[in-house]
């Protein structure tokens, strides 16, 4: 029997994404623009959230990442601030998730020959500048080619392409549009979208979360 969907089902990620150590994760996203977070969703929570996938599935409910999110939102508010002291946005993000917040969630289905082009979300105050998205299929069983791209836009240079490794149940922390890079004259800002490559074969079925 398929497990539900519920806060519980998704407590090891929580538990996982509360257990990461700051320091070095801020490190990774302010280094590279993006982290890896390996297996973050095991077998049943991968199960409950396939599960929800329309027409036979009822879709995500939002309360049933409440740990996820306050996990992550606590993790990452930091760098957050940081990013947005740097960039000179003036926008501020409080140290927790406010009360009764709930994240922005979406099961993405892309189907063979199908492709996501490059977006970014708009740059507002209320948009948190990172996001989680996670890969719910196989790439060895379910599906061939669909490939996280990111490419990022620094001033007066070319875009540069960056194609993130993901296994199932894989997630990876990136920005919502923008992050500052250090460049030899102090910061800027670079510019980021992300987009799936075409699924050659099979159905690739991924996850994302806007805090």
């Amino acid at each position: 029997m398929t497990p539900a969907l519920t806060p519980g089902i998704l407590q090891a990620g929580a538990a996982a994404i509360a257990a990461l150590d700051r320091a070095a994760l801020h490190a990774r996203l302010d280094r590279d623009g993006w982290a890896l977070l390996p297996a973050l969703f095991d077998a049943p929570a991968i199960a409950a959230l396939l599960a929800c996938l329309p027409p036979q599935g009822p879709g995500v409910a939002a309360g049933a990442f409440a740990p996820l999110h306050a996990a992550l939102y606590a993790q990452l508010a930091p760098l957050a601030n940081a990013w947005a002291q740097t960039l000179q946005t003036g926008w501020r993000y409080p140290a927790s998730a406010p009360a009764g917040a709930q994240p922005d969630i979406r099961l993405d289905i892309v189907e063979t020959g199908h492709a996501r082009p490059l977006t970014q979300h708009e740059p507002a105050p209320d948009v948190f500048p990172l996001q989680l998205v996670a890969l719910l299929s196989d790439p060895k069983r379910d599906f061939a080619g669909g490939e996280l791209v990111l490419t990022e836009q620094r001033p007066r240079m070319q875009s540069r392409p960056i194609v993130i490794p993901l296994r199932q149940g894989d997630a990876a922390l990136i920005p919502t549009a923008h992050r500052p890079c250090r460049g030899a004259h102090g910061f800027y800002r670079a510019s980021l979208r992300q987009a799936i490559s075409p699924v050659r074969a099979g159905r690739r079925v991924g996850l994302a979360l806007l805090p």
